[in-house]
């Protein structure tokens, strides 16, 4: 399972149909689903305090200067490897088990 999910930059077409279907998820899931508008300064700050290393976090997801965009590779970012930590963003209680 994830721990937590950041949905950034989304249209407020997309925040309409997230607030029409969140009725039907289950609390669990709404707590770790986070959307964020397109403006970086909404959302940056929290992103941050989620992550153990945020400055491993590419320009894209820090600023909306049309440089930090443009440098976007491939187009829509990519998550860095190891930026959600040892347990891969997952909850503690959410490792995944070997069966016996």
């Amino acid at each position: 399972t994830v721990r937590k999910v950041f949905i950034v930059r989304t249209s407020s077409l997309v925040h309409h149909g997230y607030m029409l279907i969140q009725r039907l998820l289950p609390q669990r899931t709404k707590r770790k689903l986070k959307l964020f508008g397109p403006k970086a300064a909404e959302w940056v700050s929290e992103l941050c305090s989620e992550l153990p290393d945020p400055h491993g976090l590419p320009d894209f997801l820090l600023s909306d200067s049309e440089e930090a965009i443009r440098s976007a590779k491939p187009k829509g970012g990519i998550v860095p490897e190891g930026i959600a930590g040892a347990n891969e963003g997952r909850e503690e209680d959410d490792t995944p088990t070997k069966p016996a």
